[in-house]
């Protein structure tokens, strides 16, 4: 499991196909096709179903960022303790003040550990994807599918519980290896991703989670409720983050226990949930935590050939997304998603490093872009796509396209700025800067949804998927190699990482903005 970080996968994003109705409202686009793979049960009280897996969200999050602060410094301070070990020539002697671990061996070993930590996530779905915290990356390519099976069924609730298990077991092997650094070395950490085939990881906890709710709850009514629950996932982030700060000035390791024994309680949180699987209806089709629509086999037992035959599938059907030179670029965008993620592992680090704070007072950097990403979900947005449609006289198709050419000029400005910034209020600035293209995903989505026929939606959220997995894969050790860099050449090249991403953006931004919109959509 990779440690926790502020990014776009930290925060609950409802299951394909349901993303597709929890998005659009962002960007006033009508849903095209209401979710087939959920079967609203009238016999359970939605109030209930409802409160049980927001308070599951809240203490989980809760968790996840109170100890998103102190981890990193814990990390930090053993790295630099084994290094003056063994430099015995410098005259440091444990505890090591946290200024003197600022050195570039130091921070150069801090964030190749994280950034290989998201490579190893990847290889056995992202926690709360898209924004940091449990990020998961790639334990739900290889274990969503048969989960989703399992679900299907024997029910939601037992999936649900052994995801959170497995990231509360994740956790736990972090803690002990950082209780005990004589006995276990640092890169032990990496091990804690094993824990994740555990129920899938946050991949398929953040599924099975929107599953329960689509269950219980009618399609009317999904769309306020998972808008709800972003937001309160959002000044969570807000509040959590600077009490992670505020608690490790009194004891590094408090905030540690109390995040440990929220994860904990999450799993408890669960236990009066009532099963919400609907075993009277015969489903055709797969479970909501993949990310594809497939026929069930005539042997419901044999999951395997299912899987064999849904990956099969999926890339034949590939081939009929790229006949349009517009669903192309906006598939391929996701390549650079990944970096959201990944470049927000390096605030902390890069803030303490290059303005002389402590990681603690970095950290109140941090809320500052989920407050913007809340104003953006609950007003910016909204207003400018009400803006556009209406006295601007944009299509629905013209807007959303907008809107991501816009996004994506907000987070290339605001990486390079951020990686130029002489001063933290002028990297507080490009940080909002940043923050402003939290639009940018969800409005290439929705046009992309629009431009493909309602059949090939499926396969459209696949080829997502598979990009926006593969740019996570790599842009973590790619970041964080060119972090180390950066460090060994000083100086402005500190931040190389924020420039390299501005780069990115800044490719995958250019054919956004010369590609002409067609009215008619693609076959």
């Amino acid at each position: 499991m990779s440690l926790p970080t502020p990014s776009k996968d930290l925060t609950l994003i409802p299951p394909h196909p349901i993303t597709e109705t929890e998005s659009t409202p962002l960007l006033a686009h009508p849903p095209l096709t209401k979710p087939q793979n959920t079967y609203y049960n009238p016999k359970h009280k939605p109030l209930i179903v409802v409160s049980i897996c927001v308070l599951c969200v809240l203490v989980l999050e809760i968790g996840v960022y109170l100890q998103l602060t102190p981890i990193t410094r814990i990390l930090e301070s053993i790295i630099c303790r084994n290094y003056y070990l063994a430099h015995p020539e410098t005259g440091l002697v444990s505890p090591i003040p946290e200024a003197e671990c600022k050195i570039a061996a130091v921070q150069s070993e801090l964030t190749m550990l994280r950034g290989w930590a998201m490579l190893f996530d990847c290889l056995p779905s992202r926690w709360f994807v898209k924004s940091g915290g449990l990020a998961d990356e790639g334990i739900g390519v290889c274990l969503t599918v048969p989960y989703g099976f399992v679900a299907d069924k024997y029910g939601r609730k037992p999936v649900l519980m052994l995801s959170l298990l497995g990231l509360f077991a994740s956790m736990v092997w972090i803690f002990v290896v950082c209780s005990f650094p004589d006995v276990f070395p640092i890169k032990c950490t990496w091990f804690s991703s094993l824990f994740l085939i555990i129920g899938g990881g946050g991949g398929v906890a953040q599924s099975s989670i929107f599953t329960f709710i689509a269950d219980v709850v009618d399609e009317t009514h999904r769309t306020p409720i998972f808008f709800g629950a972003y937001a309160l996932i959002l000044i969570t982030q807000m509040v959590s983050i600077p009490l992670g700060s505020v608690l490790m000035e009194k004891d590094l390791w408090l905030p540690m226990y109390l995040s440990l024994g929220l994860l904990g309680l999450s799993v408890l949180v669960i236990i009066p949930m009532p099963e919400t699987l609907n075993r009277d209806v015969e489903s055709t089709e797969s479970s909501s935590l993949t990310n594809h629509d497939e026929e069930e086999s005539s042997k419901p037992g044999n999951v395997f050939t299912q899987i064999l035959e849904t990956s099969r599938d999926t890339l034949y059907g590939f081939k009929s997304l790229f006949t349009s030179t517009m669903i192309t670029v906006l598939v391929f965008t996701f390549l650079v998603n990944g970096l959201t993620t990944s470049s927000a592992n390096l605030y902390l680090q890069y803030a303490s490093r290059r303005y002389h704070w402590t990681i603690a007072e970095a950290g109140f950097l941090l809320p500052l872009r989920s407050g913007v990403q809340l104003a953006m979900l609950l007003l910016i947005l909204p207003y400018i796509s009400h803006l556009l449609v209406k006295y601007g006289h944009f299509s629905i198709n013209k807007k959303d396209l907008y809107i991501a050419r816009v996004s994506v000029v907000s987070l290339m400005l605001g990486c390079i700025g951020i990686g130029l910034s002489p001063t933290p209020v002028v990297m507080a600035f490009f940080l909002v800067i940043y923050s402003l293209g939290f639009g940018f995903p969800v409005a290439v989505r929705s046009l992309a949804t629009s431009l493909v026929e309602p059949h090939h939606i499926a396969r459209l959220y696949a080829a997502i998927a598979t990009l926006d997995n593969i740019g996570g894969m790599i842009s973590g050790p790619m970041l964080s190699m060119l972090y180390s860099r950066g460090l060994s050449l000083d100086g402005a090249w500190v931040g190389l990482p924020f420039l390299a991403s501005g780069v990115a953006y800044a490719l995958v931004g250019v054919p956004l903005w010369v590609t002409r919109l067609r009215s008619h959509r693609c076959p």
